[in-house]
Protein backbone atom coordinates (compact mmCIF):
# COMPACT_ATOMS: atom_id res chain seq x y z
CA UNK A 1 0.00 0.00 0.00
CA UNK A 2 1.57 3.33 -1.03
CA UNK A 3 1.85 5.81 1.81
CA UNK A 4 -0.19 9.04 1.76
CA UNK A 5 2.94 11.10 0.95
CA UNK A 6 3.74 8.80 -1.98
CA UNK A 7 0.22 9.17 -3.32
CA UNK A 8 0.37 12.93 -2.90
CA UNK A 9 3.65 13.10 -4.84
CA UNK A 10 2.21 10.90 -7.61
CA UNK A 11 -0.84 13.14 -7.84
CA UNK A 12 1.28 16.29 -8.05
CA UNK A 13 3.59 14.82 -10.70
CA UNK A 14 0.81 13.53 -12.94
CA UNK A 15 -1.01 16.86 -12.72
CA UNK A 16 2.21 18.50 -13.87
CA UNK A 17 2.46 16.03 -16.77
CA UNK A 18 -1.15 16.66 -17.73
CA UNK A 19 -0.59 20.40 -17.64
CA UNK A 20 2.40 20.06 -19.95
CA UNK A 21 0.51 17.90 -22.45
CA UNK A 22 -2.42 20.35 -22.40
CA UNK A 23 -0.31 23.47 -22.80
CA UNK A 24 -1.29 26.13 -25.31
CA UNK A 25 1.14 28.85 -26.42
CA UNK A 26 0.37 32.54 -26.01
CA UNK A 27 -1.39 34.32 -28.85
CA UNK A 28 1.84 36.13 -29.68
CA UNK A 29 3.52 32.88 -30.77
CA UNK A 30 3.08 32.58 -34.57
CA UNK A 31 5.01 29.33 -35.08
CA UNK A 32 3.42 25.86 -34.59
CA UNK A 33 6.94 24.52 -34.06
CA UNK A 34 7.05 26.35 -30.71
CA UNK A 35 4.17 24.25 -29.42
CA UNK A 36 5.60 21.08 -31.02
CA UNK A 37 8.91 21.64 -29.26
CA UNK A 38 7.10 22.03 -25.95
CA UNK A 39 5.15 18.81 -26.56
CA UNK A 40 8.34 16.94 -27.45
CA UNK A 41 9.78 17.96 -24.09
CA UNK A 42 6.54 17.04 -22.31
CA UNK A 43 6.43 13.56 -23.86
CA UNK A 44 10.11 13.05 -23.06
CA UNK A 45 9.49 14.00 -19.43
CA UNK A 46 6.35 11.81 -19.19
CA UNK A 47 8.04 8.57 -20.20
CA UNK A 48 10.45 8.18 -17.23
CA UNK A 49 7.74 9.33 -14.84
CA UNK A 50 5.43 6.47 -15.86
CA UNK A 51 7.91 3.70 -16.77
CA UNK A 52 11.20 2.40 -15.44
CA UNK A 53 14.32 1.74 -17.55
CA UNK A 54 12.99 -1.74 -18.46
CA UNK A 55 9.68 -0.29 -19.70
CA UNK A 56 7.72 -1.62 -16.70
CA UNK A 57 5.03 0.87 -15.63
CA UNK A 58 4.60 2.28 -12.16
CA UNK A 59 0.95 1.36 -11.53
CA UNK A 60 0.44 4.18 -9.05
CA UNK A 61 1.66 6.74 -11.59
CA UNK A 62 -0.44 5.22 -14.38
CA UNK A 63 -3.54 5.30 -12.19
CA UNK A 64 -2.96 8.94 -11.24
CA UNK A 65 -2.12 9.81 -14.86
CA UNK A 66 -5.49 8.44 -15.95
CA UNK A 67 -7.48 10.13 -13.18
CA UNK A 68 -5.83 13.50 -13.82
CA UNK A 69 -6.78 13.43 -17.50
CA UNK A 70 -3.21 12.91 -18.62
CA UNK A 71 -3.91 10.04 -20.98
CA UNK A 72 -6.65 11.97 -22.78
CA UNK A 73 -4.34 14.99 -23.05
CA UNK A 74 -1.64 12.68 -24.45
CA UNK A 75 -3.91 11.54 -27.28
CA UNK A 76 -5.12 15.09 -27.84
CA UNK A 77 -1.56 16.20 -28.61
CA UNK A 78 -1.38 13.53 -31.33
CA UNK A 79 -4.65 14.70 -32.88
CA UNK A 80 -3.46 18.30 -32.78
CA UNK A 81 -0.20 17.40 -34.54
CA UNK A 82 -1.65 15.34 -37.39
CA UNK A 83 -4.44 17.83 -38.07
CA UNK A 84 -2.04 20.78 -38.09
CA UNK A 85 -3.86 22.39 -35.21
CA UNK A 86 -7.30 21.19 -36.34
CA UNK A 87 -6.87 22.94 -39.69
CA UNK A 88 -6.91 19.85 -41.97
CA UNK A 89 -8.51 16.38 -41.81
CA UNK A 90 -6.43 13.81 -39.91
CA UNK A 91 -6.07 11.58 -42.97
CA UNK A 92 -4.46 14.44 -44.93
CA UNK A 93 -2.22 15.90 -42.24
CA UNK A 94 0.97 13.92 -42.78
CA UNK A 95 0.89 14.53 -46.53
CA UNK A 96 0.13 18.24 -46.26
CA UNK A 97 2.62 20.61 -47.86
CA UNK A 98 2.29 22.93 -44.86
CA UNK A 99 3.31 20.31 -42.28
CA UNK A 100 5.38 22.30 -39.74
CA UNK A 101 8.97 21.45 -38.88
CA UNK A 102 9.22 19.29 -35.80
CA UNK A 103 6.13 17.16 -36.53
CA UNK A 104 8.19 14.08 -37.34
CA UNK A 105 10.30 14.42 -34.22
CA UNK A 106 7.20 14.81 -32.05
CA UNK A 107 5.35 11.85 -33.60
CA UNK A 108 8.44 9.67 -33.27
CA UNK A 109 8.68 10.42 -29.52
CA UNK A 110 4.89 10.10 -29.09
CA UNK A 111 4.73 6.67 -30.73
CA UNK A 112 7.64 5.35 -28.66
CA UNK A 113 5.81 6.31 -25.47
CA UNK A 114 2.54 4.82 -26.76
CA UNK A 115 4.34 1.54 -27.46
CA UNK A 116 5.16 1.32 -23.76
CA UNK A 117 1.58 2.11 -22.76
CA UNK A 118 0.01 -0.70 -24.82
CA UNK A 119 2.46 -3.51 -24.00
CA UNK A 120 0.28 -6.08 -22.18
CA UNK A 121 3.25 -8.11 -20.94
CA UNK A 122 4.99 -5.26 -19.13
CA UNK A 123 1.71 -3.82 -17.81
CA UNK A 124 0.62 -7.16 -16.33
CA UNK A 125 4.05 -8.29 -15.13
CA UNK A 126 5.27 -5.01 -13.71
CA UNK A 127 6.98 -5.29 -10.32
CA UNK A 128 5.59 -1.85 -9.41
CA UNK A 129 2.09 -3.08 -8.56
CA UNK A 130 -0.58 -1.92 -6.14
CA UNK A 131 -2.83 -3.91 -3.78
CA UNK A 132 -5.56 -5.72 -5.71
CA UNK A 133 -8.27 -4.82 -3.19
CA UNK A 134 -9.58 -1.46 -2.05
CA UNK A 135 -8.43 -0.42 1.41
CA UNK A 136 -10.06 2.57 3.04
CA UNK A 137 -10.35 5.28 0.42
CA UNK A 138 -7.60 3.77 -1.75
CA UNK A 139 -8.70 2.47 -5.14
CA UNK A 140 -6.71 -0.36 -6.75
CA UNK A 141 -5.34 -0.07 -10.27
CA UNK A 142 -7.35 -2.13 -12.77
CA UNK A 143 -4.76 -3.11 -15.38
CA UNK A 144 -7.32 -5.03 -17.45
CA UNK A 145 -9.64 -2.03 -17.92
CA UNK A 146 -6.59 0.16 -18.53
CA UNK A 147 -5.47 -2.11 -21.40
CA UNK A 148 -8.96 -2.29 -22.91
CA UNK A 149 -9.31 1.48 -23.01
CA UNK A 150 -5.73 2.21 -24.08
CA UNK A 151 -5.69 -0.39 -26.85
CA UNK A 152 -8.88 1.04 -28.32
CA UNK A 153 -7.54 4.60 -28.33
CA UNK A 154 -4.13 3.49 -29.63
CA UNK A 155 -5.62 1.54 -32.52
CA UNK A 156 -7.76 4.48 -33.59
CA UNK A 157 -4.70 6.74 -33.44
CA UNK A 158 -2.26 4.61 -35.45
CA UNK A 159 -4.89 3.96 -38.12
CA UNK A 160 -4.82 7.70 -38.84
CA UNK A 161 -1.21 7.44 -40.01
CA UNK A 162 -1.27 3.88 -41.35
CA UNK A 163 -0.44 3.72 -45.05
CA UNK A 164 0.56 7.39 -45.28
CA UNK A 165 3.72 8.59 -46.98
CA UNK A 166 6.66 8.22 -44.53
CA UNK A 167 8.02 11.46 -43.14
CA UNK A 168 11.65 12.37 -43.87
CA UNK A 169 14.23 11.23 -41.31
CA UNK A 170 11.71 9.82 -38.82
CA UNK A 171 9.47 7.79 -41.16
CA UNK A 172 11.32 4.49 -40.77
CA UNK A 173 11.42 4.57 -36.99
CA UNK A 174 7.79 5.66 -36.82
CA UNK A 175 6.80 2.66 -38.95
CA UNK A 176 8.65 0.33 -36.56
CA UNK A 177 6.80 1.84 -33.60
CA UNK A 178 3.43 1.48 -35.34
CA UNK A 179 4.09 -2.19 -36.10
CA UNK A 180 5.16 -2.82 -32.50
CA UNK A 181 1.99 -1.12 -31.22
CA UNK A 182 -0.25 -3.21 -33.48
CA UNK A 183 1.53 -6.41 -32.38
CA UNK A 184 0.93 -5.52 -28.74
CA UNK A 185 -2.76 -4.86 -29.46
CA UNK A 186 -3.18 -8.19 -31.28
CA UNK A 187 -1.45 -10.12 -28.49
CA UNK A 188 -3.46 -8.18 -25.94
CA UNK A 189 -6.79 -9.29 -27.44
CA UNK A 190 -6.17 -12.89 -26.39
CA UNK A 191 -4.90 -11.89 -22.95
CA UNK A 192 -7.87 -9.58 -22.35
CA UNK A 193 -10.37 -12.22 -23.54
CA UNK A 194 -8.86 -14.84 -21.23
CA UNK A 195 -8.98 -12.51 -18.23
CA UNK A 196 -12.57 -11.49 -18.96
CA UNK A 197 -13.52 -15.16 -19.23
CA UNK A 198 -12.00 -15.84 -15.81
CA UNK A 199 -14.02 -13.00 -14.32
CA UNK A 200 -17.31 -14.54 -15.44
CA UNK A 201 -19.32 -16.12 -12.60
CA UNK A 202 -19.22 -19.92 -12.52
CA UNK A 203 -22.69 -21.25 -13.44
CA UNK A 204 -24.23 -23.65 -10.90
CA UNK A 205 -24.08 -27.33 -11.79
CA UNK A 206 -27.19 -29.44 -12.37
CA UNK A 207 -26.55 -31.15 -9.06
CA UNK A 208 -26.43 -27.79 -7.25
CA UNK A 209 -29.65 -26.73 -8.94
CA UNK A 210 -31.53 -29.98 -8.35
CA UNK A 211 -30.42 -31.01 -4.90
CA UNK A 212 -27.79 -33.37 -3.61
CA UNK A 213 -24.49 -33.56 -5.43
CA UNK A 214 -23.84 -36.78 -7.28
CA UNK A 215 -27.50 -37.86 -7.55
CA UNK A 216 -28.86 -38.78 -10.94
CA UNK A 217 -32.07 -37.23 -12.27
CA UNK A 218 -35.14 -39.46 -11.80
CA UNK A 219 -35.83 -41.96 -14.60
CA UNK A 220 -39.35 -41.79 -16.05
CA UNK A 221 -41.53 -44.89 -15.63
CA UNK A 222 -41.80 -47.25 -18.62
CA UNK A 223 -44.40 -46.16 -21.14
CA UNK A 224 -44.36 -42.51 -20.08
CA UNK A 225 -42.86 -39.55 -21.90
CA UNK A 226 -40.49 -37.47 -19.85
CA UNK A 227 -41.44 -33.82 -19.76
CA UNK A 228 -38.72 -31.38 -20.78
CA UNK A 229 -36.70 -29.86 -17.98
CA UNK A 230 -37.37 -26.17 -18.63
CA UNK A 231 -34.95 -25.06 -15.92
CA UNK A 232 -32.07 -26.81 -17.67
CA UNK A 233 -33.05 -25.87 -21.22
CA UNK A 234 -31.13 -23.26 -23.18
CA UNK A 235 -33.07 -20.06 -23.81
CA UNK A 236 -33.62 -19.10 -27.42
CA UNK A 237 -30.89 -16.80 -28.74
CA UNK A 238 -32.14 -13.41 -29.94
CA UNK A 239 -32.14 -12.76 -33.67
CA UNK A 240 -28.83 -10.97 -34.34
CA UNK A 241 -26.80 -10.12 -37.41
CA UNK A 242 -24.48 -13.15 -37.88
CA UNK A 243 -21.79 -11.06 -39.56
CA UNK A 244 -21.72 -8.59 -36.67
CA UNK A 245 -21.71 -11.47 -34.23
CA UNK A 246 -18.74 -13.13 -35.95
CA UNK A 247 -16.83 -9.83 -36.13
CA UNK A 248 -17.16 -9.32 -32.37
CA UNK A 249 -16.23 -12.93 -31.65
CA UNK A 250 -13.14 -12.54 -33.85
CA UNK A 251 -12.10 -9.71 -31.52
CA UNK A 252 -11.91 -12.29 -28.72
CA UNK A 253 -15.21 -11.71 -26.90
CA UNK A 254 -17.32 -14.73 -25.84
CA UNK A 255 -20.36 -15.49 -27.99
CA UNK A 256 -22.92 -14.84 -25.27
CA UNK A 257 -21.38 -11.44 -24.49
CA UNK A 258 -21.47 -10.52 -28.19
CA UNK A 259 -25.15 -11.46 -28.41
CA UNK A 260 -25.85 -9.42 -25.29
CA UNK A 261 -24.03 -6.38 -26.71
CA UNK A 262 -25.76 -6.50 -30.11
CA UNK A 263 -29.16 -6.92 -28.49
CA UNK A 264 -28.58 -4.13 -25.97
CA UNK A 265 -27.46 -1.62 -28.62
CA UNK A 266 -30.09 -2.32 -31.25
CA UNK A 267 -27.84 -4.13 -33.72
CA UNK A 268 -25.17 -1.48 -34.34
CA UNK A 269 -21.69 -3.02 -34.67
CA UNK A 270 -19.88 0.13 -33.50
CA UNK A 271 -22.21 0.57 -30.56
CA UNK A 272 -21.89 -3.11 -29.65
CA UNK A 273 -18.09 -2.83 -29.72
CA UNK A 274 -18.20 0.18 -27.38
CA UNK A 275 -20.63 -1.70 -25.14
CA UNK A 276 -18.22 -4.62 -24.78
CA UNK A 277 -15.26 -2.37 -24.10
CA UNK A 278 -17.08 -0.15 -21.61
CA UNK A 279 -19.12 -2.93 -19.93
CA UNK A 280 -16.72 -5.87 -19.79
CA UNK A 281 -18.53 -7.63 -16.96
CA UNK A 282 -21.89 -9.32 -17.50
CA UNK A 283 -24.83 -7.75 -15.60
CA UNK A 284 -24.87 -10.50 -12.95
CA UNK A 285 -21.24 -10.00 -12.05
CA UNK A 286 -21.59 -6.23 -12.21
CA UNK A 287 -24.26 -6.47 -9.48
CA UNK A 288 -22.07 -8.81 -7.45
CA UNK A 289 -19.08 -6.50 -7.89
CA UNK A 290 -20.81 -3.27 -6.91
CA UNK A 291 -18.30 -0.91 -5.40
CA UNK A 292 -15.33 -2.31 -7.36
CA UNK A 293 -12.41 -0.04 -7.06
CA UNK A 294 -14.07 2.13 -4.41
CA UNK A 295 -13.15 2.62 -0.84
CA UNK A 296 -14.75 0.34 1.77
Amino acid sequence: MPSPPARAVATALTKLLTSGLSWEPPQTSPLPKFRLTFFICSVGFTSPMLFDEKKFPYHLMLMKFLSSGGQQAFFNTFNWAITLGNSVPAEDGLESSSLPDGTGEFLDAWLMLLEKMVNPKTVNESPHVLPSKAVGNFKPFDSLRYLIKTHKMAFEAVMMIWGRKPLPVYGGRMAESVLAILCHILKGEKIIAEKLEKEKPVPPTIAEKGGEAGTDPPTPAPGTVAEPSWSASTPAEPDVNPEHLQTLMDMGFPRERCVEAITATGGSLDAATDYLLNNPLPPLQQSLSTGFGQGG
